[in-house]
């Protein structure tokens, strides 16, 4: 039987995926905030902090709150000089009621490239607003609003919730007490849309949001007709890569979730493609669990050899990837693959999972501009899709001297990045078919 997590475990690893999209300096949510959201005692809590603040990963000073430490402790860095290090921080810097504050800015200002802040002081603040349970994408995009904050000299306060409702409102209180004018919410699940457009009615500043939701469009940080174009392009732009290369059996993969926006753009695009070219169109959509899978997996077993799968994520790939290895299939050999998010989990996946990687960087810097110009009683937002990267691995073939390939992805706003990883074997090419033609999305 399968011994359950403690509650200190499961908070101590959200907050670790916390601190790495955070900067030096910033700012933890507090004890009693976090105890309300775990619904749990303080004292949990508090052991969770121990073991982060014992690592070196966040520096706790009495009576002024718990901050990311400037640096962690290197691979090679003992826990004892972690501990010491961080004691060494506490105890330097309970001298002064000021000294979280200063750190603060201080530790900001450090984390800017070629110094952008000197001589500035911070003066606006937006609030983030994040879920409990967000996952690794939705802390990527807190990663990279922090990092445009820091460029734009903007400071950042976190609001940590477990609702859409009160407790919620509570945080958001909190943030505009401490001076915040608007907050982004980085993250929701789509499911609770309903939820998050209530919150967004009742609260007390103006919030982004990261789609848009009927009524809210001027809350998204990009107008209604460009968002998900980048899923379109990409999903397109992946599918023809693979028509690129000579196959012809060119399936989609995804869950079984027929009230998600973004698989019904993708698969919208993938049947688009494939019903222009003459193609024949395999949709494996499949529920949670790794039965269902394999069962796709023994249906799709007959196309060996010809097979090239477009995945909804990177997690429906790898889990796919488990599938066939259980029939003695592995990728490029016997099919072709490509996910989607460039998880931790891909490029350490046996072999390595090509994927495309969101551009963080346009998402963080326009949900910053359209929190701002929110702040400001304007409204501000993105009009023009970025390009995404196709990290070529090793489970979907092809060359780097391949000029024809790349320049048919860049007209169709997709990058080839060749990405080796210790674990990569060599690329594996495969025949280029006549070109078809390339088309943006």
């Amino acid at each position: 039987m399968k011994r359950k997590q403690p509650k200190h475990k499961k908070i101590e690893q959200q907050l670790r995926r916390l601190i790495v999209s955070l900067p030096a300096g910033a700012r933890m949510p507090a004890e009693r905030d976090l105890a309300v959201v775990y619904k749990c005692n303080f004292l949990t809590v508090r052991k969770a902090l121990k073991i982060l603040t014992d690592e070196g990963k966040i520096v706790r000073l009495i009576g002024n709150g718990t901050y990311v430490a400037k640096s962690a402790p290197s691979s090679g860095e003992s826990a004892a000089s972690g501990t010491a290090r961080t004691a060494t921080s506490v105890e330097s810097g309970t001298s002064e009621g000021d000294t979280a504050a200063a750190n603060f800015t201080r530790a900001v200002a450090q984390a800017v490239p070629s110094g952008n802040m000197t001589g500035r002081r911070l003066h606006e603040k937006i609030g983030i607003v994040v879920f409990s349970e967000s996952d690794r994408y939705a802390f990527s995009v807190v990663h990279a609003i922090t990092t445009a904050a820091a460029r734009e000299g903007v400071e950042l306060r976190l609001g940590w919730i477990n609702d859409f409702g009160d407790n919620a409102l509570r945080q958001i209180q909190k943030l505009a007490d401490e001076g915040c004018r608007a907050a982004a919410v980085p993250w929701f699940p789509l499911q609770r849309s309903s939820e998050m457009h209530q919150l967004v009615q009742y609260s007390p500043i103006p919030l982004s949001l990261p789609l848009p939701l009927p009524g809210l469009e001027h809350r998204c940080f990009e107008v209604r007709e460009l968002f998900g174009a980048t899923m379109l392009s990409a999903t397109e732009a992946l599918c023809h890569y693979f028509a690129l290369m000579g196959h012809r059996r060119i399936a989609f993969l995804g869950p079984s979730t027929p009230m998600d926006k973004m698989l019904q753009q993708k698969l919208s695009a993938y049947s688009c493609y494939l019903s222009r070219e003459g193609l024949p169109t395999h949709a494996g959509l499949v529920q949670r669990g790794s039965r269902p899978m394999d069962e796709l997996a023994r249906q799709w077993k007959e196309f060996r050899g010809e097979l090239a799968v477009v995945s909804y994520d990177d997690e429906h790939a790898l889990r796919f990837l488990t599938a066939m290895h259980k029939l003695g299939l592995s990728a490029p050999i016997d099919f072709v693959i490509v996910g989607y998010n460039n998880t931790d989990a891909s490029q350490f996946s046996d072999p390595p999972l090509s994927t495309v990687r969101q551009n963080f960087d346009y998402i963080g810097r326009w949900m910053l501009t359209c929190t701002r110009a929110l702040a400001a009683g304007r409204i501000q937002q993105s009009t023009e899709a970025p390009s995404l990267d196709l990290l070529v691995r090793s489970t979907c073939g092809g060359t780097r001297d391949n000029l024809l390939l790349q320049k048919s992805m860049q007209s169709m706003n997709l990058n080839l990045c060749f990405e080796e990883t210790a674990h990569s074997p060599a690329t594996i090419s495969a025949p280029l078919a006549l070109p078809l033609q390339a088309r943006v999305a």
